[in-house]
């Protein structure tokens, strides 16, 4: 934990230098040159225009992007290192944390960190003209990510809980060697899942895409605990008892859908409000549209008097119906699913 706590110190201090001195550079040998040339190409045909400003924008650039990128691909890695070596002693100190429910939250909040991201790493390369100003617009590819992650977490979430079904978080990360098929099995995906997410990091460092070093690095702590924190659960099942019958939990489990809703909600309108991060308001007002859509969807089928803008859901108070009513089916979910593993441990208890 010692060796990843300095080297992840070390990559962001080193990040952070390259940035300073980066800043340092201008982005373009003439400031003038992205002006020009997009009054210069704006009368040829759509891909020659393309064509032509990259070839000929790439002979005004300076060091500054391939430092700048570098940079700020290191202090990402920096960061993300620092926050799963957090995560990881905070398993190894608190019981609490080494539960589903914290393994979720965990995960849920890598591809979360998505949103600022996305927002970050596409705004830099705006403000430096690395797309044309008669380009389609950024936020084609930034609520295309945004979704693309929220599908993913959706999908990925039920895997990473199939895989801690039968076993038991605990504060030391060892190997132990699996005694079963289906043991290897879960080991190899978790080992290959992390392959890749190490790859992506490696690939992304250079370019910067702190889309996804950040998320990555964050996910990847999440499935070391899962492959190496773990242990299987010997202890036979004990006859059902009231936790077992008790809602309360998973009632406390849903309450991460209006917090999150609000906490997306709220942010959106303050970032829109002040006219600070304009790019980050609307990402994060499409987060809050899309883990409500359910309930939205039921309103605007409803004859009411009023409608809710897909587009600014935050303009309108009606969007908070649609919080209330997507919460109240993921409550009811809940519940018809917590009885119905209630009967199933009734059944397969001893009589």
């Amino acid at each position: 934990m010692r060796v990843l706590v300095i080297t992840s110190a070390l990559c962001l201090l080193a990040g952070g230098g390259l940035i300073w001195r980066a800043c340092q550079i201008p982005v373009y040998t003439d400031a003038d040159a992205p002006a020009r040339l997009s009054v210069e190409l704006e009368k040829l045909p759509r891909e020659q225009r393309f064509e032509e400003w990259y070839t000929q924008l790439a002979e005004y650039e300076t060091a500054h992007k391939r430092i700048y990128d570098w940079g700020q691909g290191g202090a990402a890695l920096g960061i993300g290192g620092l926050l799963g070596a957090a995560w990881l002693a905070a398993r190894k100190k608190f019981s609490r944390a080494r539960g589903q429910v914290a393994l979720t939250v965990m995960w849920l909040l890598a591809w979360a960190t998505q949103v600022p991201c996305v927002a970050w790493y596409y705004g830099v390369r705006q403000q430096r003209f690395d797309y044309p100003v008669w380009g389609d617009s950024i936020g084609i590819p930034m609520f295309s990510r945004i979704i693309m992650s929220i599908v993913s977490a959706i999908v990925t979430t039920p895997v990473l809980l199939a895989l801690t079904v039968g076993w038991l978080g605990t504060e030391k990360f060892v190997f132990r060697k699996p005694t079963a098929a289906l043991e290897w099995g879960r080991l190899v995906l978790l080992v290959l899942w992390m392959t890749l997410l190490v790859l992506l990091v490696m690939i992304s460092v250079a370019d910067g895409k702190v889309t996804f070093i950040i998320p990555c690095t964050l996910g990847l702590a999440t499935l070391f605990a899962v492959a190496f924190g773990m242990e299987k659960n010997t202890a036979p099942r004990n006859p059902l008892t009231v936790s077992d019958v008790n809602f309360a939990r998973w009632f406390k489990f849903t309450l991460i859908h209006p917090v999150l809703s609000l906490v997306f909600f709220g942010a959106s309108a303050i970032f829109a409000s002040a006219n600070l991060l304009g790019i980050l308001a609307y990402s994060l007002l499409w987060c809050s549209f899309i883990i409500n859509l359910p309930g939205l969807l039921i309103l605007q089928a409803l004859p009411l008097p009023y409608r809710v803008a897909p587009n600014m859901p935050h303009r309108s108070l009606s969007f908070l119906p649609a919080i209330i009513l997507t919460w109240a089916l993921i409550v009811a979910a809940a519940w018809f699913l917590h009885r119905w593993l209630h009967r199933q441990r009734s059944h397969s208890s001893p009589k």
